[in-house]
C-alpha cells in the first residue's frame, strides 16, 4: 500500500501545520547498540565513515552538539532534517537503512519515537504518481508532505510526462510546513539548485544539515 499515512506513529500522521516533531535526547550509547545489531554482515568502519558514523548516533540521539567532528557544511541544527551526498557506492543509503531499522526498534519498545521515520525513494514516489490510476495502489500524494520522511537517491528521478519535478513540488510544500525531511543523493547542494531551481536551493541550508559523504566505494569491498 502505497499511502504513507497508513505507516506512520500516529505522533506524526496526525500533526498539524508549522510542526517540527520534538527532538527528546537519548542515550547516544544504546543508538550506537543498536546501529551495531542491524550492521549487516561484513560492513566495514574505518578512518573514513567512522566520524560520518558517530555525528549520525548522535543526530538521531538528539545531542544538540551532534556536529562535534564538524561534517556539516552549514549551520547545524537537530531540527532541520538531513541531506547527505556523494557519488555512487560510499554507503549513504546503508546508512539510512540501518538508523531506519534502529528508529523502528525503539519506537516499538516505547522508547523513543524522535528516529521513527518513514523510508521511501524519489523513484518510488515518480511510480506510485504514474500508476496511480490503479485503484490497488490507493496513492496519495499529499501524504509525502507530511511526517518524517527519507528520500533515498532524490535526484534520479525524471519529469512527471516531461515537464513537471514532482519532487520539487513535494519538497516545497514540506519546506512550507517545516517537516523533517532526510535525503540520499548524488547530487551536490549546487547540483540540487540547478535541478529543483533557485527558490529551494536557498532553502535547502534551511531545512537540512548538509553532509559530504566520502571514502572508498563500499560495494567493492
Amino acid at each position: 500500500m502505497n499511502n504513507i499515512a497508513n505507516l506512520m506513529p500516529e505522533w506524526q500522521a496526525g500533526g498539524g501545520p508549522g510542526i517540527k516533531p520534538a527532538r527528546k535526547a537519548i542515550n547516544p550509547e544504546l543508538v550506537r547498540t543498536l546501529f551495531l545489531k542491524y550492521c549487516p554482515t561484513g560492513y566495514v568502519i574505518d578512518e573514513t565513515n567512522k566520524k560520518l558514523i558517530d555525528t549520525l548516533i548522535s543526530y538521531f540521539a538528539g545531542d544538540p552538539a551532534f556536529n562535534h567532528h564538524g561534517l556539516v557544511q552549514n549551520q547545524a541544527d537537530i531540527s532541520k532534517g538531513l541531506y547527505l551526498y556523494g557519488p555512487y557506492g560510499v554507503g549513504k543509503s546503508l546508512l539510512m537503512e540501518i538508523f531506519h531499522q534502529v528508529g523502528t526498534e525503539l519506537y516499538n519498545i516505547r522508547i523513543s519515537n524522535g528516529m521513527c521515520f518513514k523510508s521511501t525513494s524519489s523513484l518510488t514516489v515518480n511510480q506510485g504518481y504514474l500508476d496511480r490510476a490503479n485503484p490497488t495502489l490507493q496513492f496519495d500524494l499529499a501524504t509525502y508532505n507530511e511526517g518524517i520522511i527519507y528520500f533515498d537517491d532524490l535526484g534520479a528521478e525524471n519529469e512527471v510526462y516531461g515537464k513537471d519535478l514532482l519532487m520539487q513540488g513535494i519538497l516545497q510544500e514540506r519546506e512550507r510546513l517545516r517537516w523533517r525531511t532526510l535525503v540520499t543523493t548524488n547530487l551536490n547542494p549546487g547540483q540540487f539548485n540547478d535541478k529543483y531551481g533557485e527558490r529551494l536551493g536557498a532553502r535547502l541550508p534551511d531545512m537540512c544539515n548538509l553532509i559530504s559523504v566520502k571514502g572508498p566505494n563500499r560495494r567493492s569491498i
